[in-house]
């Protein structure tokens, strides 16, 4: 019955049921119900579909008149990283606040606070997949009013702060990131000439090389790594061109005169990768 095939949509439910199975370790269909807008007939139907495939997820509680989830379950369909609660949490947080947990039970920062024209969006996306270039007018702090630039863009990014585009500028013979919400106007232009694939820093990935900030004592060090799941020093692939921005998210120190409390995780390997750091 495990081998039986699955709709897409049907997977995404199974999904859902096992994060709240694995995260929360109770669901019924009033639960399910609640997060996927179904009347109450279809939850059980859902539940009922995952629990023929999966039979030892869960022991029935009839006095909570909950599902149980048993304690030698693994997931089938989601990882167990907690980044997947984490998003799950972000997403569905105005409803565990309306309807599921108490009210103000779970806060979430706005993830920006940037805007962008949505026209802006709409031809870059039509240049990138096009690959032909663009005429904007680009505002910088150098230039606030802004400067009309032609970039050849080939990738959209999130620093965990704000998007950025991507590109080759004429106007600095090299690739760059340009900040979505500074760029004001939008032209698109001719079949683009430039190859995007010797954007080197776009698409070589680096090595960041982490650890606890050396001025800590031991104690403080293993509380740090343990914040990521860690018992000694670990290593992340990033792309080159994101290094800086990784860095700044996470409050990562890169000297070791940065205030490890405020910087408890280190990036003992910061020499090798000075050019892609933010001095």
């Amino acid at each position: 019955m495990k081998n039986k095939k699955i709709s897409e949509k049907q997977r995404q439910r199974f999904q859902l049921i096992e994060t709240l199975a694995y995260w929360e370790r109770t669901l019924n269909a009033n639960i399910l119900k609640a997060f996927l807008g179904l009347t109450w007939n279809m939850a059980i139907k859902e539940l009922s579909a995952y629990k023929e495939l999966h039979p030892k997820t869960f022991t029935y509680n009839s006095s909570k008149k909950v599902f149980i989830t048993n304690t030698s379950f693994r997931p089938v369909y989601i990882s167990r990283d907690w980044s997947v609660y984490h998003d799950h949490l972000i997403k569905y947080a105005e409803l565990y606040n309306q309807q599921l947990w108490r009210a103000n039970s779970v806060e979430v920062l706005p993830g920006s606070l940037n805007t962008v024209e949505n026209q802006v969006i709409e031809l870059l996306c039509k240049a990138i997949k096009r690959k032909c270039s663009i005429s904007a007018k680009y505002a910088s702090m150098q230039n606030p009013r802004g400067l009309t630039r032609i970039i050849h863009p080939h990738a959209l990014a999130f620093s965990g702060r704000r998007w950025h585009l991507r590109g080759y500028s004429e106007a600095h013979l090299e690739f760059r990131d340009f900040n979505l919400s500074r760029i004001k106007t939008i032209t698109l232009g001719e079949a683009s000439e430039i190859d995007s694939l010797s954007d080197r820093d776009w698409f070589d990935y680096k090595t960041l090389c982490l650890d606890a900030h050396p001025s800590l004592n031991n104690l403080q060090k293993k509380l740090v790594l343990s914040d990521y799941d860690r018992e000694k020093a670990f290593k992340v692939e990033i792309r080159a061109a994101m290094i800086k921005y990784f860095i700044k998210h996470h409050d990562i120190a890169t000297r070791v005169e940065d205030d490890p409390m405020n910087h408890p995780l280190w990036l003992s390997n910061a020499d090798e990768l000075s050019q892609y750091l933010l001095r």
